[in-house]
């Protein structure tokens, strides 16, 4: 299996990929996977540069506002005429056990 990193938008129904990661509020009907996570949002920026614009003294960046539901989910999806295969399946299993384990953090949650 190849894996490839792209902002660029790919068919699954042309076969284009296998599994691909979505957001969405629902996946088309063709497609089949497992809702890793509801996205969040927060505006971060530096306070001292909101107090002292137009330069930063601190480039730290920092939550300032509340964590907002952003009305989209983050999806891994694959076509639902492979889900049954095997190695489908495992990086389905694999991807999605993973990424659901940082679902804190899709919903806005400080690093740790």
């Amino acid at each position: 299996m190849k894996v490839i990193l792209d902002n660029g938008i790919v068919s699954l129904t042309h076969r284009e990929a296998d599994l691909v990661l979505r957001l969405s509020r629902s996946p088309p009907t063709q497609l089949v996977g497992r809702r890793i996570s509801p996205l969040g949002i927060c505006v971060h920026g530096s306070c001292q540069y909101l107090k002292d614009r137009p330069r930063p003294l601190d480039p730290r960046l920092e939550r300032i506002g509340p964590i907002v539901a952003f009305g989209l989910a983050l999806w891994l999806l694959t076509h639902k005429d492979l889900r049954r295969t095997a190695r489908v399946r495992a990086l389905l299993r694999y991807l999605g056990d993973a990424l659901t384990a940082e679902r804190s953090r899709f919903m806005g949650a400080e690093a740790p």
